[in-house]
């Protein structure tokens, strides 16, 4: 139990300082959403895990097409944990992360549903990136922002338990560690504690 609020003060600190693509042409500044901000907060001043868990806000069903021309509804993925990934070909913080999840769905992918959704780009588009890259996780497209989140920049990541309850939002670059190393300790201890 230690080791959860550990992590949780931990995730939060890294989560201070944001590097992320803003609109296509311009750089915003990164903001964190403030529902996990509060959602956080309140965590932290939790007096026991269980009602931490009663607090972690539960995101509702979506359907969205598939770069392979199938759909899939965020409830499809039932028992796993789930990482949304936010991204655009253009946005160059997205690219830089796309071997990590790469290589994070390589190893995590039999426990945990990547579902890298691309924001507002041509099926073309898309599909002409992931092959010269040779990236081979599921792709969503959602040109017409229909998913329930409000993505402020990209690359956006979301990762949720297996009860669909957001467990942390990253807008941007993690600072200071590589997203590999980010998300694997994450994806580990989250799969400790199902």
């Amino acid at each position: 139990m230690k080791n959860k609020k550990l992590l949780l003060v931990l995730i939060a600190i890294m989560m201070l300082s944001f590097s992320a693509c803003g609109k296509k042409e311009e750089a915003e500044e990164p903001k964190e959403n403030t529902e996990v901000a509060e959602q956080k907060e309140n965590e932290e001043t939790t007096e026991n895990d269980e009602e931490a868990e009663e607090q972690l806000q539960v995101v509702p069903d979506f359907e969205l097409k598939l770069l392979d021309g199938t759909t899939a509804n965020l409830y499809d993925y039932k028992d796993k944990i789930i990482f949304l990934n936010f991204w655009a070909t253009w946005c160059g913080p997205c690219k830089y992360e796309m071997p990590d999840i790469q290589k994070l769905s390589e190893e995590f992918g039999d426990r945990v549903q990547f579902l890298a959704i691309n924001a507002g780009e041509d099926e073309e588009t898309v599909k002409r990136f992931m092959e010269e890259n040779e990236f081979d996780f599921t792709v969503a497209l959602d040109e017409k922002n229909e998913t329930p989140f409000m993505v402020q920049g990209l690359p956006t990541t979301i990762i949720l338990n297996s009860n669909y309850e957001m467990v942390t939002s990253v807008v941007g670059l993690p600072q200071r560690v590589e997203p590999y190393e980010y998300y694997s300790s994450i994806f580990e201890s989250m799969l400790e504690n199902e």
